[in-house]
């Protein structure tokens, strides 16, 4: 084993964990947007903690590397600017339901669930081109095998 492939390794075992906080970041905004919805639905007074936009695991990952590794991908770029306005969003139910504006907090809410699901999709797509481009690399890496996998699968 070279010094190479024990870098790809590394590299490889890094992305492997980086599509699995994906996986987590999607159902920690689906988890927000039930909990929300938990709140309008039963009017108590739920002391929900909301971290800024930075210091969330997503945007942790932005910030930290998302952006760097991928701010030229497109859906990243909306991601950030969607997860900004999530957060903001989400502020606004709680602050809406606990000074008693439903009419306000339900808008807020429809606005939550419309961010969530196009940040879903977002992480979805972002994992997708990881996938792909991992996929692609290990083609690179062993032509002859991905080849006969490839007829394999037919």
């Amino acid at each position: 084993l070279s010094a190479g492939d024990s870098l790809y390794g590394a590299i490889q075992k890094e992305k492997e964990f980086m599509i699995s906080d994906l996986g987590y970041m999607r159902l920690v905004h689906l988890s927000w947007e039930l909990q929300l919805e938990e709140l309008l639905d039963t009017h108590h007074a739920s002391h929900l903690e909301v971290d800024t936009h930075e210091e969330c695991p997503l945007g942790v990952w932005l910030y930290r590397e998302g952006l760097a590794e991928f701010g030229n991908v497109l859906e990243v770029q909306k991601l950030e600017r969607d997860h900004k306005l999530f957060h903001q969003s989400v502020r606004r139910v709680i602050r809406s339901h606990k000074h008693g504006r439903k009419s306000e907090a339900s808008d807020a809410m429809a606005e939550v669930k419309h961010l969530s699901r196009e940040i879903i999709y977002m992480l979805t797509v972002v994992e997708f081109k990881l996938l792909r481009k991992k996929s692609n690399q290990y083609a690179i890496r062993h032509p002859l095998r991905a080849l006969s996998q490839f007829f394999r699968r037919r």
